[in-house]
C-alpha cells in the first residue's frame, strides 16, 4: 500500500500537537485527513447544489420571459378608436 511521506517541516509541529493531545501522531493525522476529505466533500456537496439553485433560477428566469412575452400569433388589442 502507499504510504506517502510527510513533510519534514511538518513533523515538529505534528508531534507537539499530538503530544498535547496525548495521542500518537498517526492517530493526529488521520483524525486530520479524515476531518480535511470530509470538509471537501460537504464542499463538493454545496457546490452541486449551488448549480442546481443555478439552474433552477435560470430555468425559472426563462420561464417567465415566455410569460411575459406577447405571443406573436395572438390577436392584439383594439384600442377604442379602431
Amino acid at each position: 500500500m502507499y504510504s506517502p511521506k510527510i513533510p519534514e517541516h511538518l513533523i515538529p509541529p505534528l508531534y507537539w500537537l499530538a503530544r498535547s493531545r496525548s495521542q500518537p501522531m498517526t492517530r493526529l493525522i488521520a483524525e486530520i485527513v479524515e476531518a480535511y476529505l470530509a470538509a471537501q466533500d460537504l464542499a463538493a456537496q454545496d457546490l452541486a447544489a449551488q448549480d442546481l439553485a443555478a439552474q433552477d433560477l435560470a430555468a425559472q428566469d426563462l420561464a417567465a420571459q415566455d410569460l411575459a412575452a406577447p405571443d406573436a400569433d395572438a390577436e392584439q388589442p383594439r384600442s377604442s378608436s379602431d
